[in-house]
C-alpha cells in the first residue's frame, strides 16, 4: 500500500502529509530508512520503508510550503460561497441559491486542502474581494491541533488554473448528497477488513488502544506461546485485532506493523517455499480465516490522536458526530406516512471516517429523532448535526470471531451529546420526551 503527499512533519516516530486528492491531512508511522535530502513542503510517495520524491502534479504545484522558524506554512487557493449574483469577472464561481448559501455561510474551502479555518474572516478583508470568488491566502498548519489550517493572511483575489474540483455548496446546489458520497468512501476503506491476506505492509489509518487484558479466545494451554490474555486494539481497516499484553495505553491511537498467520502461497518463490516449510504450512492452516483470528499487531507507535478518546482505566469512549437524515432511522416503506406514524427501523448506523460503521441502539435512535424533530419544528433548520459518545459492543469478539461480512459494526452509540449547527454551534442540547 501506498500514499501520495506534500511533506508537512517528520520526527523520530512519525510523518505527517497532505493528500491533495482526499484533502486531508495524513499521519504514518515512520518506518522509512535511508531518507535523505528530505524537505518539507516536498511531495512524495510513502511506502512501508521508502520515502520516494515525486515531480508536484497539477494540484500539488497549486500549493507552496514555507517553513519559518518551525512553523510551516502553505499558499494556496480558497473560495466562499455566495447568493449574489456577480460580475462575470475570471475570479467569481456560480452563484447558489439562498437556502445552500446559507448552510455553508463563514464557510472557506480550499480546492487542494478542503475546508479551512478564518475566524478573524481575513478573506472578506482582502481588497476588492466578493463572496463567490477565489482568492489567494497563507494558511498555517497546526500540528496536533482540532482545527489543522487555518488562514493567517489573506493575499489577493485570483484566478483558478488548477483542475476542476466542485466545492460542497456547489455540489448540494447540483443534487449531490455530500455526506452520502463520504459515506461510501469510508465503506469502501472498512470493506478491507475480511479474509484477504495482509502479507508484510505496515502503513494502514491509524489504530485505537481499546481494551486490556482480555480472555484471549484463541488461548491454546498446550502452546507456550498461546498467551492466556491479549489487548485489543481497532482499526477500520482491519476491525479488531490483538497485541501482546501491555504494548499500548488505553485510548490512545498508534500506527503498527501487523503479523498475519495467512500466507498467499502462489506468491511464494519456490526457493522460499523450500526453506519455508513451517510457514507455508501455517499459512495454510490459516487460509479464510477472519483477520481477528490471524493477525497480530507489532511495532507500536503511538502517534497524535484523531479523535481524543475518554476512558476510565476500564472502558473507551469517543466523541464522533453525524448529520441527521431522517430516512436513515425509518423503514423504507413508512417514508410516505405522516411524520408520527413512522417506525422506528432495527438497524440504524452511520459512517465515521475514522472508526467506520456505528451502530445507533433503539433507545438513541428514538431520543435522536424527538430532539431533531423538535429542532426543525421550532426553527425550520434543515441542517442538523448530531454528536454523540460511541463505545465498543459488547459482543466485539465474538463479532470479530465470526466475521465474513466486512460491513459489521464494533462501535455503537452509548449516549447524545447534543445537536450542532455546521458551524460548530450547539442549537439544543438534549431533551427527555418520555
Amino acid at each position: 500500500m501506498k500514499f501520495r503527499g506534500i511533506l508537512l512533519h517528520i520526527n523520530e516516530h512519525y510523518v505527517t502529509f497532505l493528500d491533495c486528492e482526499k484533502q486531508r491531512e495524513i499521519q504514518l508511522r515512520n518506518t522509512y530508512e535511508k531518507v535523505v535530502n528530505i524537505a518539507i513542503g516536498k511531495v512524495y510517495i510513502f511506502r512501508d520503508k521508502r520515502m520516494v520524491p515525486q515531480i508536484p502534479n497539477n494540484m500539488e504545484k497549486l500549493v507552496e510550503v514555507e517553513e519559518i522558524n518551525g512553523d510551516v506554512f502553505l499558499k494556496t487557493f480558497v473560495l466562499t460561497p455566495t447568493a449574489e449574483v456577480q460580475d462575470a469577472t475570471v475570479f467569481a464561481t456560480p452563484r447558489v441559491s439562498e437556502r445552500v448559501c446559507n448552510r455553508y455561510r463563514e464557510c472557506v474551502w480550499s480546492p487542494q486542502i478542503g475546508m479551512v479555518h478564518d475566524p478573524r474572516n481575513l478573506v472578506d478583508d482582502i481588497r476588492g474581494y466578493n463572496p463567490g470568488e477565489y482568492a489567494l491566502v497563507w494558511v498555517k498548519y497546526r500540528h496536533g491541533r482540532e482545527e489543522v489550517f487555518r488562514v493567517c493572511e489573506g493575499i489577493r483575489r485570483d484566478e483558478y488554473t488548477g483542475p476542476d474540483r466542485i466545492s460542497p455548496w456547489h455540489k448540494e446546489e447540483n443534487g449531490v448528497d455530500i455526506y452520502h458520497e463520504r459515506a461510501m468512501e469510508i465503506k469502501e476503506i472498512a470493506s478491507r477488513n475480511g479474509l484477504v491476506p495482509i502479507e508484510r505492509r505496515t502503513i494502514f489509518s491509524p489504530s485505537i488502544y481499546v481494551a486490556k487484558k482480555v480472555l484471549n479466545p484463541l488461548y491454546n494451554p498446550d502452546k507456550l506461546e498461546s498467551p492466556k490474555y491479549c489487548d485489543i486494539m481497532y482499526n477500520i481497516e482491519l476491525g479488531i485485532i490483538r497485541c501482546v499484553q501491555g504494548a499500548g495505553t488505553l485510548g490512545c491511537w498508534y500506527q503498527h506493523g501487523v503479523k498475519d498467520q495467512r500466507l498467499n502461497v502462489n506468491r511464494v518463490s519456490r526457493i522460499e517455499s523450500k526453506e519455508s516449510v513451517r510457514r507455508v504450512a501455517r499459512g495454510q492452516n490459516y487460509r479464510n480465516k477472519p483477520t481477528f483470528v490471524s493477525v497480530k499487531a507489532a511495532l507500536l507507535q503511538r502517534i497524535t490522536s484523531p479523535i481524543r478518546a475518554l476512558d476510565d482505566g476500564k472502558e473507551v469512549e469517543l466523541p464522533v458526530s453525524f448529520r441527521f437524515d431522517r430516512k436513515m432511522f425509518e423503514e423504507e416503506e413508512d417514508h410516505s406516512r405522516p411524520r408520527d406514524e413512522r417506525r422506528i427501523k432495527a438497524n440504524v448506523h452511520f459512517w465515521d471516517e475514522v472508526i467506520g460503521k456505528v451502530d445507533i441502539p433503539h433507545r438513541e435512535s428514538l431520543q435522536i429523532v424527538q430532539n431533531a424533530d423538535h429542532i426543525r419544528d421550532e426553527t425550520r433548520r434543515r441542517t442538523i448535526i448530531v454528536k454523540v459518545y460511541v463505545k465498543l459492543v459488547d459482543n466485539y469478539i465474538e463479532r470479530a470471531q465470526m466475521v465474513k461480512d466486512p460491513m459489521v459494526a464494533f462501535f455503537k452509540v452509548h449516549h447524545v451529546r447534543g445537536f450542532y449547527n455546521k458551524r460548530n454551534r450547539m442549537i439544543q442540547n438534549v431533551l427527555n420526551f418520555n
